[in-house]
């Protein structure tokens, strides 16, 4: 089953939820729900690149 990641941006707050079984990550606090979402872009392009040097499946992505 290929891993599902959903960021939350909302009021500027980033945080990654990678499904039921892991704790939160907090990505940080931004002014604007804008800097959240290009944060966790960054976040997850090096997600991939780490997971893809492992010979892990690269998970799907949803923002909210």
């Amino acid at each position: 089953m290929k891993p599902h990641y959903t960021y939350h941006t909302a009021q500027g707050n980033a945080v990654l939820n990678k499904g039921d079984d892991f704790p939160l990550v907090k990505i940080g606090k931004f002014k604007t729900e804008a800097e959240a979402i290009a944060a966790c872009k960054t976040h997850y392009t090096k997600a991939c690149k780490a997971l893809e040097n492992f010979g892990k499946p690269v998970p799907s992505i949803l923002f909210l």
